[in-house]
């Protein structure tokens, strides 16, 4: 040690260059404390009572200046080297710097798939010393909840470089890239390079700045499905995030695509967009829904996509096409009907038949049809004003491909007459409500007169025409018309017979047989020789009847008929 010699060492005479000097009062000084020695008054020290003592430490160690924080001195009974150790006086230097950290996160909250770092500020407190050494990063996590949990380590940046002032120098680590949701807490090491770069210090667990918190996003959503043709569909996203202490913020948009003919999910054709929903709510779950209204029948396939506000509130996340609850089947009906026959002779039962198909056909056909009969009218000029019959609620059910209904209705006049029929599903899964309108193809109903026996006559030889003698020639003639508008197969006969002997040309009965046109007439004649007496009788009957192109069988107006003449004279 390069002590300064003996008298060098009064610093009041010492050289700069002096590594050590000390002084002691020369005169009898008053003390700001309570003191009291054998010779002085209260409070006063005598002279060579006071001492101070000056140590360049750079001086003696140079650059290898130890770091000393506590020093102890002692005094001696008398100058003299051998005198005895009585007093010892103990003291605090402030050469060794002490270190104190602090850390930031930044971001603060990431969503996942986003990236952190932490930054730590070392300072000292000598502002004149410097800050040189390392940082050791730590990473610990995820958590589900803010409860500072060190435990499992997630990652870490050791060894980062740190040098500055003493006021204040920074490292920062290197990116992270957390892949699960949660809460991660980081802690940081200072590693000083020496004693006189400050000592080392660690921030602790839950330290304020030092939590990340990663959000995740998760969404689902719920299609009204079926829906029946011109009936409105909504889609319901629900937005969860991960920890779910973070609030949900932000908006969804909703496409549609379709129709698709089959329940393939396919998501080309955009059919609706519904753009900027807002949503809002707590982590746990919130809600927001779009509706759109189809056009046309099918498949009809949503996508939602959350929109955050901020990373606070979670990631961006979508449905993909064909999740589950993104399907929306829009169901048609198509009615078809036919009267059959569609043209009868009055007193005919003609019947409407009804066939409901499903736009898409996998859906089943289930509900009501009522049918309704207009008429009758003179021309076939669709008028439905005047209701003839209605016969509501008969059941349909089938698949979708296909299913039927039936009325039957018996007119009581002839003419037009034109059916409606209306099909009233079940649910939105049966289809729409669906109708026929008032002279469609296949709803008119044709109702014709039946045939007509329209003249009756016989002539009688061989006087004036007059039978009742006693003998003689009769033929008989009449006429049927057929007054519908199809034609008719005639059957029946022309039968003679009596109390009087008769003879006819053939036999005594003609059958009937023939078609006869719409509008036409058909003639028939028989002729029969009698010989009787006075008071006996000849009689002809005519049982006529006809079929019509619906198999429907009657008897022609004015049949059966008999005509009956008595012999009176020989």
């Amino acid at each position: 040690m390069n002590v300064t010699a003996s008298g060098g060492a009064d610093c009041t005479v010492s050289p700069v260059t002096a590594n050590i000097c000390a002084r002691s009062n020369t005169l009898s000084i008053p003390t700001p404390w309570s003191t009291q020695d054998k010779t002085s008054a209260p409070n006063t020290l005598a002279a060579a009572e006071f001492f101070e003592v000056g140590i360049d430490l750079t001086g003696l160690f140079g650059s290898n200046t130890p770091c000393v924080n506590r020093f102890l001195f002692d005094t001696r009974t008398s100058p003299t080297l051998t005198a005895t150790l009585v007093d010892y006086a103990e003291g605090v230097l402030t050469t060794c710097p002490h270190a104190q950290i602090s850390t930031t996160v930044s971001p603060a909250t990431i969503t996942i798939g986003g990236s952190a770092t932490d930054t730590a500020k070392v300072t000292l407190d000598q502002p004149s010393a410097m800050v040189s050494g390392t940082v050791d990063f730590k990473v610990y996590g995820p958590v589900a909840t803010n409860t500072p949990t060190c435990t499992a380590l997630a990652g870490s940046f050791l060894g980062v470089p740190i040098s500055g002032p003493g006021t204040g120098a920074t490292a920062t680590s290197g990116s992270f890239t957390p892949s699960s949701p949660g809460y991660y807490f980081w802690t940081a090491t200072y590693n000083p390079a020496s004693v006189a770069n400050g000592d080392t210090k660690s921030t602790s667990c839950g330290d304020m700045g030092e939590t990340l918190t990663v959000v995740s996003s998760h969404i689902t959503t719920s299609a009204s499905n079926p829906v029946a043709l011109g009936s409105t569909s909504s889609d319901t996203a629900t937005v969860t995030l991960t920890p779910n202490s973070q609030p949900v913020l932000g908006t969804v948009d909703f496409t549609v695509y379709g129709p698709v003919a089959t329940n393939t999910a396919t998501c080309t054709a955009i059919a609706a967009t519904i753009s900027g929903v807002a949503i809002s709510g707590p982590g746990t779950g919130a809600t927001a829904t779009a509706s759109f209204t189809a056009t046309a029948a099918g498949y009809y396939f949503w996508i939602a996509k959350y929109n955050p506000t901020a990373a606070a509130n979670g990631n961006s996340v979508s449905t993909t096409c064909g999740d589950t609850g993104e399907t929306t089947i829009v169901v048609a009906s198509n009615i078809v009907t036919s009267v059959s026959p569609s043209t009868i002779t009055l007193g005919g039962c003609p019947s409407d038949n009804k066939t409901v198909t499903l736009t898409p056909n996998s859906q089943p056909v289930l509900g009501t049809v009522d049918f309704t009969v207009y008429g009758p009218v003179a021309t076939n000029t669709a008028t439905c004003t005047t209701i003839a019959a209605t016969i509501s609620g008969v059941a349909i059910s089938g698949p979708g491909t296909g299913a039927t209904a039936s009325a039957s209705f018996t007119p009581s006049a002839t003419g037009y007459y034109f059916w409606i029929a209306s099909y009233n599903p079940a649910g939105a899964a049966n289809g729409n409500s669906a109708t026929t309108l008032c002279g469609d193809g296949g709803e008119t109903l044709v109702v014709s007169s039946i045939p007509k026996i329209t003249g009756f006559g016989f002539t009688n030889s061989p006087t004036n025409n007059d039978p009742t003698l006693g003998s003689g020639t009769v033929t008989y003639t009449w006429t049927i018309h057929n007054y519908g508008t199809a034609a008719v197969t005639l059957s029946g006969s022309l039968t003679v017979s009596g109390t009087a002997s008769v003879t006819c040309t053939g036999g005594n009965t003609l059958t009937l047989t023939g078609s006869l046109a719409a509008g036409g007439d058909a003639t028939f004649s028989l002729s029969c020789s009698y010989t009787g007496n006075s008071g006996q009788t000849v009689s002809a009957t005519i049982t006529a009847m006809f079929t019509d192109t619906n198999s429907l069988t009657g008897a022609v107006s004015g049949s059966p008929t008999t005509y009956t003449f008595t012999i009176q004279k020989l």
